[in-house]
């Protein structure tokens, strides 16, 4: 009879002969093996009578040495440990995407909220001439990309000027956290078109000036006002020009948050039956 478990590699053919070499061999696997050995609870008797009379399984390629261990291996062996101690459900988290629906409204937001500065402080320059001592400071970062639906649904109802009352960027230490404020008095004391210009709506501002999804901005036109951009002051175009791999995925997640879905703000009832008929039209 063959053996049913092989010590080298260069004994694959060698027989074994005598029921007690068995026995033997299977007292060390379990030895190795230990409490993952099925062999355990198998008598002598009937490890015998399982392998001494089926020679179909001595053949199995199944039954063999790793080359690298010198460890038997056969399908009759549980490899695999149980851990000890409280046992938790198996349940992989998915993996957090750059491309998932709140990084994108987060890029978005960030990217809007620094437009705005910037436009503003293009905004003194246009009015109150380049060499004005006034310009306002970038928001608070964590500000910036809160993301709830509580904060959104509110900077939704807000104006600019409100966002310009907002606390400071820490970087910015030599100010006061609040100093955007008093820039914006001081400056809409001194220039209506100013004070009009912040008094813009949010949802406004970013449809007018910010949002473009196909060519690059480089000035608006306020009340007759032209406002050039400084060469911070930069799109949604550029937004999308960062991140080209998902352009579209971009594109209609702001749709998604500012124009509820829509091409356009939604700004009375009318607009909305007409895009609903176009939509049926197509």
């Amino acid at each position: 009879m063959k053996s049913l478990f092989y010590i080298t590699a260069n004994s694959l053919d060698e027989e074994i002969n005598n029921d007690t070499e068995l026995i033997s061999i299977r007292d060390e696997i379990c030895n190795d093996q230990k409490e993952n050995c099925l062999f355990n609870d198998i008598s002598e008797e009937e490890f015998l009578k399982i392998f001494s009379n089926n020679s179909s399984t001595i053949d199995n390629p199944e039954f063999q040495i790793n080359s690298v261990s010198n460890k038997y291996t056969s399908p009759f062996l549980i490899l695999n440990k149980k851990k000890r101690g409280r046992q938790t459900e198996k349940f992989r988290k998915s993996k957090h995407l750059s491309t998932d629906f709140d990084n994108l409204q987060r890029k978005i937001q960030v990217h809007f909220f620094t437009f705005i500065i910037n436009l503003s402080n293009d905004a003194l320059k246009a009015e109150l001439g380049s060499k004005t001592p006034y310009n306002f400071k970038q928001i608070d970062y964590k500000i910036k990309i809160s993301i709830s639906h509580e904060n959104v649904n509110f900077l939704h109802k807000l104006a600019i000027k409100d966002l310009l009352k907002m606390k400071i960027s820490p970087k910015n230490k030599k100010y006061s956290y609040y100093i955007n404020n008093d820039t914006l008095n001081e400056v809409c004391h001194h220039s209506k078109l100013l004070e009009k210009f912040f008094n813009i709506k949010y949802l406004k501002f970013f449809n007018d000036f910010y949002f473009n999804e196909e060519k690059e901005a480089n000035k608006i036109i306020f009340e007759g006002k032209e406002i050039p951009f400084s060469k911070e002051t930069k799109n949604f175009y550029h937004l999308l020009k960062k991140y080209e791999n998902y352009k579209t995925l971009l594109i209609d997640s702001a749709k998604s948050i500012y124009f509820y879905g829509y091409n356009g703000p939604i700004r009375n009832n009318s607009f909305v039956t007409y895009k609903k008929d176009n939509e049926l039209s197509e």
